[in-house]
């Protein structure tokens, strides 16, 4: 009893040591223009809660803000507007986007540049969202692995370099790091909770459009059976029924721009979506091609090198680099925004990761095998998507991936740690057995 009180006394501390971690330093976080971009999104949290029709697509809008609505899913930009208002700041503080045309200056002259205070609400909102991605990842863990585990992929979380940076921006990919952690947790529980699973995939699609292949795992999730046996039919169509029912309302509620016509607005969002990528890539081929990712092999090794070795990527164009360049090189200095970010520790990492998932796959017990199938499922239908849908290496894009490699990194470390352990356990018996 007491060792146990110890323990969840350590991981408490642990998780409070990690929060101080992820919240110091946020202004020292060098700037995105897609900041300001989200805070004036944001304003539709105002827009839902007294007047949603407003959010309704209508095909005779041409607005940008409409667009916007097509582009990126709702959920960030209502946390970042709850955290905005939480901290004072009212629409009509947030009411200039960010405009790429023109430059660093004649932004900052017309208020595009955020107010620091402003900006940090909005970085606290993704920090704390990180915060909660431990309660989630926590218990994924503890199936997996045990408390070890669990406190492997805390360290691991709090300190990746790609998640103090982009997870801590004023932007999407802090709820969508808690999203996908709620659903990697929902999958496994979906045989006796798949609401829970249904809750996590919609919101995970509420936060990027490009986890939308996460559905796919919950269905599957939904029906297979600890045991390895299939539900008998009526069970699986229950379940099925459950996480549909619980993945639809949830995207709906949150997406009001589908209610007026949703069968058409889902095919204006991936029109939209498919116009907003080949724009990027003209803009790139015509300063860079050469970072156009054209072949399968160029796409999964710009993956692995912007997962595992390339440091934190601050900006994906140079239009706004000397104006970050003094942000950018202070921030990279500190050596705890660039642990494991070069040519032996990003190896090291990615050795641990492929061995935890050699491991798990060669002395997983029945009970987990189910788990485990269902990590390494959800890790390559996430993987494949980004490489087929993705031709630009910007760090970011992959963020979707992280969750997912931090715990098969853990197991690998863990099964590590054991052996080293094994290893200077039998070499101390010889020597005691002579002594």
């Amino acid at each position: 009893m007491i060792i146990r009180k110890r323990k969840k006394l350590a991981l408490a501390m642990l998780f409070i040591l990690i929060l101080i971690f992820l919240l110091s330093g946020l202004t020292a976080i060098p700037f995105h223009p897609d900041e300001t971009t989200v805070l004036y999104e944001s304003r539709d949290l105002e827009i839902f809660l007294t007047n949603p029709a407003l959010l309704f697509w209508d095909a005779d809008n041409t607005e940008q803000d409409q667009v916007y609505r097509l582009l990126n899913p709702p959920l960030p930009k209502y946390v970042i507007g709850l955290a905005r208002r939480l901290a004072g700041f009212g629409p009509e503080t947030v009411d200039v986007d960010w405009n790429w045309q023109q430059t660093w200056t004649e932004n900052q002259a017309s208020g595009a540049v955020p107010d620091r205070d402003l900006l940090s609400a909005g970085r606290a909102a993704s920090v704390i969202f990180l915060f909660l991605a431990f309660i989630p990842l926590s218990l994924t863990a503890k199936r997996l692995g045990g408390t070890s585990l669990v406190v492997l992929t805390l360290l691991l979380f709090g300190t990746h370099a790609l998640i103090q940076l982009h997870g801590r921006r004023s932007m999407s990919e802090g709820v969508l790091i808690f999203s996908i952690s709620l659903a990697i947790y929902g999958f496994f529980v979906a045989e006796e909770r798949p609401i829970l699973a249904g809750l996590g995939a919609a919101l995970a699609v509420s936060s990027k459009l490009s986890v939308a292949p996460l559905l796919i795992v919950g269905f599957v999730a939904s029906i297979w059976r600890v045991s390895g046996e299939k539900l008998d039919r009526r069970a699986r169509i229950r379940n099925l029924l459950n996480y549909s029912a619980a993945a639809a309302i949830v995207l709906i509620l949150l997406n009001p721009i589908l209610w007026a016509n949703p069968i058409r607005v889902a095919t204006e969002i991936l029109d939209a979506r498919i116009e907003f990528l080949n724009s990027q890539i003209e803009m790139v081929e015509l300063v860079s091609p050469e970072q156009i990712l054209r072949s399968p092999v160029q796409r999964a090794a710009a993956m692995i090198f912007h997962l595992f070795i390339i440091p934190p990527q601050t900006a994906e164009v140079a239009n706004y680099v000397a104006a970050t360049a003094q942000a950018t090189e202070t921030y990279l200095s500190n050596p705890m925004h660039t642990i494991a970010r070069n040519w032996f520790g990003g190896i090291l990492y990615l050795i641990l990761c492929v061995a935890g998932i050699v491991f798990s796959l060669l002395r997983s017990e029945k009970a987990h095998r189910r788990n485990i199938l269902l990590l390494l499922l959800a890790t390559l239908v996430q993987a494949l998507a980004l490489l087929w849908a993705n031709p630009l290496p910007f760090q970011r894009y992959y963020i979707p991936i992280v969750p997912f490699i931090i715990l098969w990194t853990a197991i690998g470390l863990q099964d590590l740690l054991r052996k080293i352990n094994q290893a200077t356990q039998n070499v101390r018996r010889p020597a005691n057995r002579f002594a």
